[in-house]
């Protein structure tokens, strides 16, 4: 018998392509040292962070047991779309970066940006993006058994490290250096142990709701508290 991937599934494997591509990215840029390859790099790092953020909102929806509505998706498709043109066209236009260059006076070659209104607009989108995960990560986390409450820590902590890079830029801590990729390393180990030491990809749990998801009657399972831990369509 074969069954279709879960619904947990696959948020996941959506979210860890788009973070690869991300990495990839990120390694590009380590290795660059002309504007032009750094273009290249910051273009593919961005087209992986950007999906990397619509995986992460599924994530966010299987985790939470709550459904994000459709139109949230294609507006984060659109947004999306907006952000790696604004990337690609940038060394025209400079709506992303007003200017690149390179930095070769240190140990290692130094990205430096000055910043355009793209830039700005895509940290607020991906800031709202963030709030809106943690908002329903205590939400959930409020009616949660012992273990998904420990799932939802991780995730919060995971949300934490993906920012932490940034006021540390601000305040001297990276060199100057553009680290970014650290706190989404970082935050892949936080989501690795809610995968799999909290067992949310064990693959019990995970035939079992293919079985109930799937199935021809209406499923309610209710906690000790009578309160609704899981319901099929």
């Amino acid at each position: 018998m074969r069954c279709r991937p879960s619904r947990g599934q696959a948020a996941v494997l959506f979210f860890l392509t788009s973070a690869s591509v991300y990495i990839f990215g990120f390694i590009l840029e380590i290795i660059s040292s002309t504007p032009d390859n750094y273009h290249l790099a910051v273009l593919v790092e961005y087209f992986g962070e950007v999906f990397t953020f619509i995986g992460l909102l599924y994530f966010v929806n299987i985790l939470c047991k709550r459904n994000i509505p459709l139109w949230i998706y294609v507006l984060q498709v659109l947004i999306s779309a907006i952000i790696i043109y604004c990337i690609l066209n940038t060394m025209e236009t400079g709506l992303f970066y007003k200017t690149i260059g390179v930095d070769v006076s240190g140990p290692f070659p130094r990205l430096v940006l000055e910043y355009g209104i793209g830039f700005f607009l895509t940290i607020t989108y991906i800031g709202i993006l963030s709030v809106y995960s943690v908002g329903m990560a205590i939400w959930a986390y409020r009616k949660g058994s012992p273990l998904e409450k420990r799932r939802l820590k991780l995730f919060m902590w995971g949300i934490f490290f993906v920012w932490a890079p940034y006021p540390a830029k601000l305040v001297g801590l990276t060199g100057g250096y553009e680290i970014p990729g650290v706190g989404i390393a970082i935050a892949s180990i936080c989501f690795y142990m809610i995968l799999i030491r909290y067992g949310f990809l064990d693959s019990v749990t995970l035939a079992s709701e293919s079985a109930l998801d799937h199935g021809v009657d209406g499923i309610v399972v209710l906690g000790t508290d009578y309160m609704i831990q899981y319901h099929n369509k």
